[in-house]
């Protein structure tokens, strides 16, 4: 399942269970999604650890982050990610990504206070 909401500065893009064959589609049509926003937003992300990304999808998905980090940077304000597990190494992957401050968190409550504090600045 892919989701992908608006809600004012708050998008929220969710991969999660139950897993469909066309969710990696989905999933790289919803970060392109993302990527033409032109207002400031703080986004929330939800992944689970299933859905399959074939070797095509690994790279549109890198190719993602690449091309769309000056625009991310500019209209980001802040990113939490929940997963199931986050590790030291994630951590430090994505806070190389970007510019704006970025959650890994395994709690979604913590992913939205987090994300309350740099919304507020946005009202």
């Amino acid at each position: 399942m892919v989701e992908i909401d608006e809600q004012g500065a708050l998008v929220t893009l969710r991969f999660q269970q139950p897993y469909g064959d066309e969710d990696a589609a989905r999933y790289l049509a919803a970060l392109r999604q993302v990527e033409t926003k032109s207002a400031p937003f703080v986004m929330l992300t939800v992944l689970g650890t299933g859905g399959a990304f074939s070797p095509a999808d690994e790279r549109e998905q890198a190719l993602w982050f690449k091309r769309s980090r000056d625009g991310m940077n500019r209209h980001c304000r802040a990113m939490a990610i929940v997963r199931p597990h986050v590790s030291e190494h994630m951590r430090h992957v994505f806070s190389k990504l970007w510019t704006f401050p970025v959650l890994l968190t395994t709690d979604e409550e913590e992913a939205a206070r987090f994300l309350d504090q740099h919304a507020q600045a946005l009202a």
